[in-house]
């Protein structure tokens, strides 16, 4: 009985290591979001589609500066920390944060990019790994959000609201 025990044992042992040549077990770990960047992106709210540059820092920087349609180009949104400067053209203004309507497109990427930098893990939650990229997907006061992320650098390619019709797709820096 102990000689059937140690056999049986010891061919198990043999084709768990024997299989992991041909067959190697990998295991995916989601990548960290990444919540530094600078870069252009179309944002669509509703009928409204803005081109934009924008930038995010973890110390609390983010702006959205629309470059297209031309009737909103030179509008700009910044908030360092909980002050926001809002300027078109030659015009600006400084107030606390809160000041924007909820619903305006900059305001929603704004709270968005402020829960993501908060701790993506505690918002969230990994859904999907997909050859390049993963997807994210976490709840937010405007809905569920849905976050597509570079798997090798953690950068984010898109943000999607579909209750409110609100995406972001960024055009990622070719270096």
């Amino acid at each position: 009985m102990y000689k059937k025990i140690l056999f049986c044992f010891t061919l198990f042992l043999f084709l768990l290591t024997g299989c992991t040549d041909k067959f190697p077990i990998k295991f995916f770990s989601p990548p960290e979001i990444s919540t530094e960047f600078n870069s252009k992106a179309e944002i669509t709210y509703g009928e409204l589609t803005v081109n934009c540059d924008v930038s995010n820092m973890k110390q609390g920087i983010t702006s959205v500066s629309v470059n297209k349609p031309e009737n909103l180009s030179g509008l700009a949104y910044k908030w360092v920390n909980s002050n926001l400067t809002v300027s078109y053209k030659e015009l600006s203004i400084q107030t606390e944060d809160g000041f924007l309507p909820q619903k305006n497109f900059a305001q929603i990427f704004y709270n968005i990019l402020k829960l993501i930098n908060i701790g993506s893990d505690s918002v969230f939650t990994f859904v999907l790994h997909d050859g390049q990229v993963s997807e994210f997907t976490g709840k937010t006061p405007y809905g569920i959000c849905d976050l597509t992320v570079l798997n090798s650098t953690g950068e984010i390619t898109k943000i999607e609201i579909k209750d409110i019709s609100f995406s972001a797709d960024f055009e990622l820096d070719p270096f």
